[in-house]
């Protein structure tokens, strides 16, 4: 059992038949999940970022039907999706709506920034020290290149290393009971971090830029919205090794496109 949510009056009625058309359109044995939906009401199947913002949590479904927007609710589901949805929405947080409006203004900024840097900031790096280290102040290029001195391998291999090992430490934490998976997630960064920086094999640099990129990621508050990050971030990488600041640019403009 599938359910369409809106206000009579306040959703727009246009946009409720084509949701109701849409779902009618939906050919499939079974729905087990709001996630089945989610997929195959995308239209554009192929970009990693959400289309459907999807919650749990009841107050938030009840804010969005207040806005206007459409919730679809699927029987033996914890979530609900909410629809339309834009690129805002998915960076809105549910305390949003109880704190007053300017630390929450000052916070969501910090979001975007956050996202922003979650998906650059290590192909930034990379297109600065290779391509474009005339753009760095000397006394932190000098520190660059002095810790960079003693490690092996490029930069880009370097960063790209390093990113998988935090992949593998996120998805590990996940897996494990909670008490132990956060415990691991910290504990394991700050030792391997430390170790490979002790051994010769990493730059501290590196590890600052990685650790940051991991941090923007946590800020942002919808999972999915962070995993499009996740897979975008190599993406850039990829264009910076190539092309340098030329690369990061098209790529910044790709994504925002």
């Amino acid at each position: 059992d599938v359910a369409v949510m809106y206000i009579d009056g306040v959703a727009r009625p246009e946009i409720v038949e084509k949701i109701k058309k849409n779902l009618k359109n939906i050919n499939v044995d079974a729905i087990l999940d709001a996630g089945y939906i989610e997929q195959m009401s995308e239209r554009k199947w192929w970009s990693p970022f959400p289309q459907v913002q999807m919650t749990e949590r009841p107050d938030k479904a009840s804010a969005a039907l207040l806005e206007g927007r459409i919730a679809i609710a699927v029987d033996n589901s914890p979530l609900v999706l909410m629809l339309p949805s834009t690129l805002n929405t998915f960076f809105q947080a549910a305390e949003d709506y109880y704190d007053r409006w300017e630390i929450m203004s000052f916070i969501r900024i910090i979001r975007y920034i956050c996202g922003f840097f979650a998906f650059s900031l290590s192909a930034l790096y990379i297109a600065i020290t290779l391509f474009h280290p005339s753009m760095i102040p000397t006394d932190l290029a000098l520190k660059i290149s002095g810790s960079r001195a003693p490690v092996p391998i490029n930069t880009v291999f370097e960063v790209v290393l390093l990113e998988l090992i935090f992949e593998a430490l996120r998805e590990a934490g996940i897996r494990l009971p909670q008490a132990i998976g956060s415990t691991l997630g910290i504990v394991g960064g700050i030792i391997i971090g430390q170790a490979a920086v002790e051994a010769g094999l990493i730059s501290p640099m590196v590890v600052i830029i990685v650790s940051l990129t991991g941090i923007c990621s946590f800020a942002i508050p919808n999972i999915s919205l962070v995993s499009a990050f996740r897979l975008l971030k190599y993406f850039m990488i990829l264009l910076s090794s190539i092309f340098g600041m030329l690369g990061f640019a098209v790529g910044v403009f790709m994504v925002l496109t």
